[in-house]
């Protein structure tokens, strides 16, 4: 009898399980699901992505986990092979809101929904009253980097994101990432990374609309960027500096970092803050409505508390080496601390560790 852990990401691009390829650039999450790989394999359970399941044996047992995907749950139903042990909302409405439209349904099906996202946001996104439990984004490191956190001499700002259009606008903040960067871009003091910035903007997020025609809508688009760019974007390619390959090494050559999520939204805590924190740059930070109830508040600096960007530079400007570090010390102390643990790699992995024990009466160690 063999009992495995089947892992079905939200993009094709991340199936034969080069989910959980390990490099710098890809996501805390698919680092801390290499790990749960790394952790469990060892003791006689197979961790693959939901391509691998094998056929239906009845003497196995499947425990399968969506991150996102609700392409594939319904031709499980009914294996008994199968548990649809969990489904991981792992991506924000402005984004996929296809995630949310579809999770009542869902729902009925899976022993166990989790979401990043608040319950109280949950239960407007969805419609439903639905029992969800809270995620918090893992991150696979518990201290500073050394030689980065203590890197000396840097340049003043910076911010490393995409260039992409929500698919929904309510309370989005990827307009506001433009307008920041075209505010500092007006004196050269800011220093922007990611992919993309050649082109016209792309919309995130599942459309309903054909590869074929979507070709056809893209092209249109980058013609018309060239013809007539959107100022912002105009911009945003002066103070452009290329791709990444090292994007920790990169943020720590700056003292700041906008850092801005995707939405405004209770519980919205993804890995960009705590990236900061270990190469000792400031976050100047946007997104996660409730983020002093999660992270001390002398770790970064929030956005919400200027009135515009004008202020935020003067009090950037008007900072004092002491004070600078004084922000990186608390970000230090806070990713050292017994708060931390819940966005801890370990943490991430007990999840796993209890579905094995509690659907597939496996306990297995440490």
């Amino acid at each position: 009898m063999a009992t495995g852990i089947y892992i079905d990401p939200a993009s094709a691009s991340l199936l034969q399980d080069r989910f959980f390829t390990h490099t710098q650039n890809i996501s805390s999450l698919a680092r801390c699901l290499a790990a749960v790989k790394s952790t469990f394999e060892p003791q006689g359970i197979a961790v693959h992505t939901a391509d691998r399941l094998p056929t239906s044996k009845s003497s196995d047992t499947h425990l399968y986990v969506s991150i996102g995907n609700h392409d594939n749950y319904k031709k499980l139903v009914g294996r008994p092979d199968v548990v649809l042990s969990g489904f991981m909302v792992t991506e924000s409405p402005v984004v996929e809101p296809k995630i949310f439209s579809k999770l009542k349904s869902a729902g009925h099906y899976y022993k166990r929904l989790f979401s990043y996202i608040d319950q109280s946001e949950m239960a407007r996104l969805v419609r439903a009253k639905l029992d969800y439990i809270t995620l918090r984004w893992p991150m696979d490191f518990r201290t500073v980097d050394e030689p980065l956190w203590s890197r000396s001499g840097r340049k003043f700002l910076t911010m490393i994101n995409m260039n992409k259009l929500p698919r929904v606008y309510d309370r989005e903040l990827y307009t506001e990432r433009m307008r920041a960067v075209e505010f500092f871009s007006r004196t050269d003091e800011i220093d922007l990374y990611g992919v993309g910035w050649s082109h016209a903007s792309r919309r995130m997020g599942y459309t309903w609309v054909p590869w074929t025609i979507r070709k056809r809508q893209i092209a249109f688009q980058d013609w018309v960027d060239k013809i007539w760019p959107d100022p912002l974007l105009v911009a945003a390619r002066k103070v452009y500096k290329g791709e990444l390959s090292e994007k920790w090494e990169t943020l720590s050559l700056y003292d700041f970092s906008l850092c801005f999520e995707n939405v405004q939204m209770k519980g919205w805590l993804t890995e960009k803050l705590f990236e900061c924190f270990r190469v000792g740059t400031i976050p100047i930070y946007w997104g996660a409505t409730d983020i002093e109830e999660l992270v001390p508040s002398n770790c970064f600096i929030d956005m919400r508390q200027f009135a515009n960007y004008a202020e935020l530079h003067a009090f950037l400007r008007g900072l004092s080496p002491t004070a600078v570090k004084r922000y990186k010390e608390a970000a230090r102390g806070f990713l050292e601390s017994r708060a931390f643990e819940p966005f801890s790699k370990e943490r991430f992995i007990e999840i796993f560790r209890a579905i094995l024990k509690e659907d597939a009466g496996i306990s297995t160690t440490v």
